[in-house]
């Protein structure tokens, strides 16, 4: 595989993560299934876990156009739906400001509690600004480690992290665990697989991906 140049995807200066080595995922050599079960311990190992073969794998699967349709209708369903406080009571909260919900950072927050679905997790930070939060941006899943709420200085490599519960960073970050660890995709990643390779019961295998997401 050639190799990539590094390329920071959590560009914001203003970002404590700043100067931590990401770059986008990007591998087009096909997916097997040999290759997804080690992503799989690669992602779940005790030692030293690493979860960029993972969501290697996970970029690759969105290419199939019926896959990400699926995934954009769930997330819409939520973000395109009108957002109500309640207190403790069930009652509508009048002391939150109902502008919040306009703001782009709590759209981004709402997207990303969906993709934490079909991805296991999304670590977010909030960027401070003048009377509040001021922009709100995903820390990179492959830098991301939810199982040891940490996040590693070079991709990859989990011998060298930042722990998210440790001051500063406990002020500022939100992590958003899906109902599995793996996420939906690594539930739908054999379906996916297994449909690139046998065409012939592609529709079953997609009526599947439907019951699933």
């Amino acid at each position: 595989m050639a190799k990539q140049t590094k390329n920071p995807t959590n560009a914001n200066k203003n970002s404590a993560f700043y100067k931590i080595d990401s770059y986008p995922l990007v591998r087009r050599d096909g997916v097997d299934i040999k290759r997804w079960r080690a992503a799989i311990r690669s992602a779940e190992s005790r030692e030293n876990p690493n979860w960029v073969p993972l969501i290697e794998i996970y970029n690759e699967q969105l290419l199939d156009a019926y896959l990400f349709s699926l995934m954009e209708k769930r997330i819409c369903n939520i973000t395109n739906t009108r957002v109500t406080f309640v207190d403790a009571k069930g009652e509508i909260d009048s002391d939150v400001d109902i502008e919040v919900i306009k703001k782009s950072w709590f759209q981004l927050i709402l997207t990303e509690a969906m993709n934490a679905l079909f991805w296991g997790y999304s670590l977010i930070e909030l960027l401070p600004g003048k009377g509040g939060i001021d922009k709100a941006v995903l820390i990179p899943r492959q830098n991301t480690i939810p199982q040891w709420e940490c996040v590693t200085i070079q991709q990859g490599d989990a011998s060298n992290t930042i722990d998210i519960n440790n001051t500063p960073y406990n002020n500022y970050l939100l992590l958003i665990n899906g109902r599995t660890q793996l996420g939906l995709l690594g539930v739908a990643a054999h379906l996916a697989i297994r449909k690139k390779m046998h065409w012939a019961i592609g529709q079953a295998i997609t009526n599947a991906l439907v019951a699933l997401l």
